[in-house]
């Protein structure tokens, strides 16, 4: 994912939506279940923020996938 091209946070926000997506999840519901607000999902989803490796894990976990899913 590390191309150097800048839009690594915007490619794993796309990845999280996607995978959230698939398994029929609201952003809030995602935020529930991983303890954050909705509006931090929604902002990493956009790639409007980069996620600390806890929140990622967090994700991760909410999700039931292993966190290299998001890369």
């Amino acid at each position: 994912m590390a191309d150097g091209s800048g839009n690594e946070i915007k490619e794993f926000g796309q990845k999280l939506r996607d995978i959230r997506k698939s398994q029929n999840y609201s952003m809030e519901e995602l935020a529930n279940m991983a303890e954050l607000e909705p509006v931090q999902v929604h902002r990493i989803e956009t790639g409007k923020t980069n996620p600390k490796l806890s929140t990622v894990y967090a994700l991760a976990k909410a999700l039931n996938v292993s966190p290299k899913e998001f890369f």
